[in-house]
């Protein structure tokens, strides 16, 4: 019996690698700088608040007992 000559499985043609299009790098949009706020020259200097010492508990009133006949 001959042997059955085996079809060479045909390569698949790889198509052409698309030489990549360099992307145009988008130039940055300068963002405005913002003129600096003028700091208001304001003759009122705010003092600061004395921390108040934390309030004590109030006292546990003792209970009142009734009066004794």
């Amino acid at each position: 019996t001959p042997t059955p000559t085996s079809t060479p499985t045909p390569r698949p043609t790889s198509p052409p690698t698309a030489t990549p299009t360099a992307t145009p790098t988008p130039t940055p949009t300068p963002t405005p700088t913002s003129p600096p706020s003028p700091t208001p020259t304001s003759t009122h200097t705010f003092t600061p608040q004395p921390t108040l010492p934390p309030h004590p508990p109030p006292p546990t009133p003792s209970p009142t007992r009734p009066p004794s006949p």
